[in-house]
């Protein structure tokens, strides 16, 4: 506290206006000689001002004596030590209620005075200090200044505070709260008081001075951060410095798990910027508190703003692809498209074939790719854009480019007899059935013979070798080739295969076969929907037919691998293959319908009629086909309730004739003169 103490002037202060005579008889007035002389007289002066109540001078008693060689000045009867002047001049000990004599030494004798005592009031040096709660503080904030102290103030002292020698309106009690001061503002009090004989009446006390220091800036720290989990924060810098900053200012940073309460000194953290050293696994909030000690007493401090540090936990990326890979046709691009999960809003997509880039895509997540080959391998490597992953980079299931099977080709001998050198034959190539365009090119020993139909007319030669190769084209320019096992014609190998060339669904069972020779091995294929139970590696096999639903329609009557196959190797390593091509009905055979029509003539010589007994519908529609005993399409076509079929053009020989309406088959045997 700093205390201002104001007198008014430096005056003796004393008790007494006046002195008083104490009226006396005629024996208070001695003489110790017996020779009297006057008696010494005591006078006051001055007297009061102007008949006023106080002096303006010191007050004093004189003694009026004639002739005296000597005075003795008494207070209540006892000497007073040093009053041995004709003048005695009040002090401080000194009262209104005290009574003063002197005695006077002449050449009389000793004479005794009267006795007196002062009346009135002196003047008076009124006193005061005024206090500051403090002399140093912050912007904005107060100071209360009070009076201390005062004396001869009266029993109603008025005040008036002022600040830079301006009075402050209103401010006019012993306390003074000054709001929002200013740097090097002087505070005085002006004091009026009513106290009688004070001098003066009205005094100024002051100034304090007022040190005011700028409240200090906590500054903004960096903004909110998203870590992984596990992570280490960035540091945590300054962005706008601190405002008021003094060499005693002090950093100091605090962690807080909510950002609200629990608030925690970091140990070590005490500078401009802070860098977290320890991975995060939970959410945290960091501040900065920034305090200036140069005047302990002001709590100059400011926090930051918040810097919240929210953890992400760590997720695992993956990426699949699907799409066309399996079974794909010829001139058939492949599709794939990439299904990323925990990809991130821009993921990257690199694909590769067989483990090499495909440089003309890039970052995307479908590939539409027409250069491959069956086997090809395709992969597609995804980077993640997440920042919290446990890796960022990933692989794809692969895809293998699997080509839809190419028809595979044979060679099928017609022949019913015994052949001879000379003798005319027609040989077929048989493949599966297919959606592709086939072209035939024939072989005869090596050579190049007839034209490029499936059939070849020739004559038979005992030892001759025939092959065909296969063209399989689309609507691409890409062409695939196939050439067929050879046939050899000769006694050591057969030349056509025994068995039904029509069966029905899982019908089980079935026999099929060749001569048996000796020194012959014998290899079998069935078609795809067909399995040898018995008979594999001999001249004689047992297969059951089963369909696979997905695989054919309701009017689909043969099998995508339409042909049994057999493969003769002699003991000199010599092999020919020969197929039967084979029909399996899939629609339901329907004894109603084998007993609504009927087929004429039996035999037939060169036509053959098929009449239904009862006149079908204009909108019916009703599908022949025509098999050979050994299973060649004859021929096929669609008609109404009465169906001629020309067959002067075919061999003699035992024929069958499948007729089909709404889903539902007729199988009829027919007789060829």
């Amino acid at each position: 506290m700093e205390k201002i103490i104001v007198a008014a002037c430096m005056l003796l202060v004393t008790f007494f206006v006046s002195a008083e005579s104490i009226d006396l008889g005629p024996d208070d007035i001695k003489n110790t000689h017996a020779d009297p002389c006057t008696a010494p007289v005591i006078i006051v002066q001055p007297r009061p001002v102007n008949g006023g109540k106080c002096l303006n001078f010191l007050p004093q008693l004189i003694v009026d004596a004639l002739n005296a060689s000597s005075y003795q000045w008494y207070k209540n009867d006892t000497p007073i030590d040093g009053a041995t002047q004709y003048v005695y001049s009040f002090n401080s000990s000194d009262d209104s209620t005290d009574v003063f004599r002197v005695d006077v030494i002449n050449a009389c004798a000793t004479i005794i005075s009267q006795t007196t005592r002062a009346t009135g009031l002196p003047y008076v040096l009124p006193y005061m200090i005024i206090n500051a709660s403090q002399t140093a503080v912050g912007i904005g904030q107060s100071i209360t200044f009070t009076t201390e102290q005062l004396t001869y103030g009266g029993s109603s002292p008025e005040y008036r505070w002022m600040v830079n020698y301006s009075y402050v309106e209103g401010a006019t009690n012993d306390t003074f709260v000054l709001q929002s001061p200013v740097d090097n503002d002087r505070v005085y009090c002006a004091v009026k008081t009513n106290y009688p004989c004070a001098v003066p009446s009205e005094f100024l006390v002051g100034p304090i001075t007022v040190t005011v220091y700028s409240s200090i800036g906590a500054g903004i720290i960096s903004s909110d951060q998203t870590v992984c989990h596990t992570g280490l924060p960035d540091p945590i810098i300054e962005i706008s410095p601190v405002t008021g900053e003094t060499a005693n200012t002090t950093y100091n940073w605090q962690v807080s798990p909510d950002g609200v309460d629990s608030w925690t000194d970091i140990p070590g953290a005490t500078e401009t910027d802070y860098a977290p050293q320890i991975p995060v696994i939970a959410d945290a909030y960091y501040r900065r508190v920034v305090k200036d000690d140069s005047y302990p007493e002001l709590k100059n401090m400011a926090v930051s703003n918040v810097v919240a540090i929210t953890v992400t936990p760590l997720v695992t990326p993956h990426v699949s692809i699907a799409g066309f890979g399996n079974s794909i046709p010829l001139c058939t691009p492949i599709n794939l498209s990439a299904h990323a999960t925990n990809g991130g809003f821009e993921p990257s997509y690199r694909w590769m074939k067989n483990g090499v880039t495909i440089d003309w895509i890039q970052n995307y997540p479908v590939l539409i790719e027409d250069n491959y080959a069956a086997g090809d391998i395709f992969t597609c490597e995804m980077t993640s854009s997440l920042a919290c992953v446990t890796i960022s980079k990933v692989v794809s299931n692969p895809i293998e480019a699997i080509v839809q099977a190419y028809p595979s080709v044979s060679i099928s001998l017609h022949t019913q007899t015994t052949l001879t050198d000379g003798q005319a034959i027609i040989l077929k190539a048989v493949s599966e059935e297919s959606p592709y365009f086939l072209e035939y090119t024939w072989y005869k020993n090596g050579q190049i013979i007839g034209d490029q139909t499936e059939t070849l007319s020739t004559t038979y030669k005992s030892g001759d070798v025939y092959t065909v190769k296969m063209n399989v084209t689309y609507f691409c320019p890409k062409t695939y080739t196939v050439v067929s096992e050879p046939l050899i014609l000769g006694s050591d190998f057969s030349t056509a295969i025994t068995g039904p060339v029509s069966v029905f669904p899982n019908q089980t069972g079935v026999h099929y076969s060749v001569p048996q020779r000796v020194g012959m091995t014998y290899y079998w294929t069935v078609p795809d929907n067909a399995d040898i139970v018995s008979g594999q590696g001999t001249h004689s096999i047992v297969v059951d037919f089963g369909v696979n639903a997905n695989t054919f329609s309701a009017n689909q009557r043969t099998a995508i691998n339409n042909a049994i196959t057999v493969k003769e190797t002699n003991a000199n390593a010599v092999s020919s293959t020969l197929a039967l091509q084979v029909s399996i009905i899939t629609a339901t055979r329907d004894s109603k319908l084998e007993a609504a029509l009927s087929v004429y003539p039996v035999p037939v010589q060169d036509e053959c009629h098929i009449e239904f007994k009862e006149k079908l519908s204009s909108q019916a529609s009703v599908t022949y086909t025509l098999y050979d005993s050994t299973g060649f399409l004859i021929t096929t076509g669609v008609g109404t309730d009465k169906i001629k079929i020309d067959m002067s053009a075919v061999p003699s020989g035992i024929y069958l004739l499948l007729v089909e309406k709404d889903g539902s088959t007729a199988s009829k045997k027919i007789v060829k003169q």
